[in-house]
């Protein structure tokens, strides 16, 4: 399915559709992409039609100007006090768990800033690609505050406990090299060949077997939090799934004909 870029109204949200690819794009350069809960709402609108549309097999999320996202809308927490800002942070936990728990990849295009609640949307997404001119960073320190979107959790699982607490508690950015460095960046790219990456990478993806690419998502999110020989038995129930799928067996037939692989979903 293809389709132009459109806006939902008065959405700070962009979406467009290539080739079963539906790019999100965060629509609030003046404020640095910041994510107030109008952006939060919009964003978990595209997520949710994204992965309803059978079209769709592959999310990229980016950001327009010079920012992924640049952290919350600090205005919006004025008076909020504790019991208002736990309820902020469990709105951003529903949201970006959603993109965490998608059967379908989600690929953050890093073109910026993704600091504070934008670092933590793209730790949320399944792989990060970044432009080298990207700055992550989780600052909220600064502010007698702490990461509220996930990042205490996140963070440490991506790059390790120990450099997780250095920016933690110094609240220092980090450079995209950098982050490329300790795998929080998983790909980094000139900025002029961001995008057309995403793509590419997605493109790659979509044309993998969709079951395959579901059972992969689903065991390796959820076997990170067992004991190992509990997930393995996930692996196992998921080989089940292949095994038993018309995409797997039409495949090995054509490897061994020396034939083209379609898979069909099925």
């Amino acid at each position: 399915m293809a389709g132009g870029t459109k806006m939902k109204g008065e959405s700070l949200i962009l979406t467009e559709v290539r080739d079963g690819i539906e790019i999100i794009t965060l629509n609030r350069p003046k404020a640095l992409n910041s994510l107030n809960s109008q952006i939060e709402d919009d964003l978990e609108c595209a997520i949710d039609d994204a992965l309803s549309n059978d079209d769709v097999k592959v999310i990229i999320i980016t950001g327009s100007g010079r920012a992924f996202a640049a952290g919350k809308d600090i205005p919006e927490f004025v008076k909020k006090g504790g019991e208002g800002m736990a309820q902020i942070s469990r709105r951003d936990h529903e949201i970006f768990s959603k993109i965490r728990k998608s059967t379908k990849p989600v690929i953050a295009a890093i073109n910026g800033l993704a600091l504070g609640g934008g670092l933590e949307l793209a730790m949320s997404c399944h792989i990060r690609i970044a432009s080298e001119k990207a700055i992550l960073g989780q600052p909220e320190v600064s502010l007698g505050a702490i990461p509220g979107a996930g990042g205490t959790q996140l963070l440490p699982r991506i790059i390790g406990k120990g450099a997780a607490l250095y920016y933690l508690l110094t609240g220092e950015n980090i450079p995209a090299k950098e982050a490329h460095r300790l795998g929080l960046i998983d790909k980094l790219v000139p900025a002029d060949m961001l995008m057309p990456t995403a793509i590419a990478v997605a493109k790659v993806i979509s044309q993998k077997g969709p079951i395959a690419v579901k059972q992969i998502l689903e065991i390796v999110n959820k076997g990170g939090e067992l004991p190992l020989d509990e997930a393995l038995r996930l692996e196992e129930e998921a080989w089940r799934v292949c095994g038993d799928s018309e995409d797997f067996n039409s495949a090995i037939k054509a490897f061994m004909e020396k034939k083209p692989v379609t898979f069909k979903g099925r």
